[in-house]
Formats: structure tokens, C-alpha cells, sequence
């Protein structure tokens, strides 16, 4: 009986969605108190070395990491976009952003 209770719980935290305040210290306890456009900023960086890191590396423990890292960054940006949705703002490259739309293909990692 307890060994059916350890694998449900087990397959519970295995469907569970971090936070990117719960898998990023530096996020935690510096980015949050920082303007939306920073944080927007700090996740577009985070995302896009992710990806970077993700195509690079051959083991599958690290890409597994690396994925749930980079959904937590999809999913805090796309908070942070709805949080200030009625506004534009612009990204480190200058480019100005007011949707969603370029960061949807992130969604099925």
C-alpha cells in the first residue's frame, strides 16, 4: 500500500509545471523585484540561452532540465506579457513587442 501511495505521488510531480521562481534562484530573489520590462527582458535572455544550451548538449538528463527551464521561462513570460498587455515594450535587440505570438512554438516542449 505504500508503495502505490510513493508512485502516485511520484507521478504527480512528474506531470507537475515548475515555476520559474521555484527552479531559478537569481529569478527568486533579484529579477522579481525588478521592473516587467526587465523581467520580460531577463526571461526573452533566459529562453533564448536555453535553446542554446538545449541543442548543444547530448545527454538526455540535461535536456530534460533544460526543457522544464525553458517552459518555466515561456510560462513567466507569457504572465508578464499579459500583465502588461496594453502596453509595448521592447526587447534587447530594439524589436517591439505586443503579443504573444513569438514565443507560441515554445508551448509544446
Amino acid at each position: 500500500m505504500l508503495f502505490k501511495k510513493m508512485k502516485m505521488m511520484l507521478k504527480l510531480t512528474r506531470n507537475f509545471r515548475a515555476k520559474l521562481c521555484e527552479i531559478d534562484l537569481l529569478y527568486q530573489q533579484v529579477i522579481v523585484q525588478l521592473s516587467i520590462p526587465d523581467r520580460i527582458n531577463y526571461c526573452e535572455s533566459l529562453i533564448y540561452r536555453t535553446k542554446e544550451d538545449l541543442a548543444a548538449t547530448q545527454s538526455s538528463r540535461s535536456k530534460k532540465d533544460l526543457k522544464k527551464i525553458l517552459r518555466a521561462g515561456v510560462k513567466e513570460l507569457e504572465q508578464l506579457q499579459i500583465c502588461c498587455s496594453h502596453t509595448h515594450y521592447r526587447n534587447r535587440s530594439g524589436n517591439e513587442h505586443s503579443n504573444l505570438a513569438t514565443y507560441q512554438n515554445y508551448e509544446r516542449l
